[in-house]
């Protein structure tokens, strides 16, 4: 159902279903490191979370304190100059470093190859506690 601004929200199936669909593209972290920061990262879902890779820095620094990410994935089709249909899909829980062998070496066979130049060996995951999502 849209409400009066045309904006439907999506059942948690309908997000899942999007996040699982659009898995090895790109969505957008998000957190607190001092000041918002927003990131874009490969990712994919396994297992009812996030999993991102990435190199050292504040990704890395952030999941290791194990803090709170956001997570979100998007998709706008415009047609004759205008939005024809648009959706998106915002992921909140903690994240985390991955440091055991054994997964680390499971989330290997997902194959999930960074866009971004340079090496990104590390696996970050974010819990999923909170899903959310919107069509307009």
């Amino acid at each position: 159902m849209f409400t009066a601004d045309r904006t439907r929200v999506l059942s948690m199936d309908e997000c899942v279903r999007l996040l699982r669909e659009h898995q090895h593209g790109v969505g957008r972290v998000a957190f607190d490191d001092g000041l918002p920061v927003i990131f874009p990262v490969n990712y994919v879902l396994d297992a009812g979370r996030i999993v991102f890779r990435s190199a050292a820095g504040s990704k890395i620094d952030a999941a290791a304190d194990g803090r709170m990410m956001a997570f979100e994935i998007d998709s706008v089709v415009v047609a004759d100059g205008h939005v024809a249909h648009a959706w998106s899909v915002l992921v909140r829980g903690r994240s985390s470093v991955v440091t055991d062998e054994d997964e680390a070496a499971f989330l290997r066979l997902s194959r999930l190859e960074p866009s971004a130049g340079g090496l990104k060996p590390t696996y970050v995951t974010i819990e999923v506690d909170q899903v959310t999502g919107r069509r307009f």
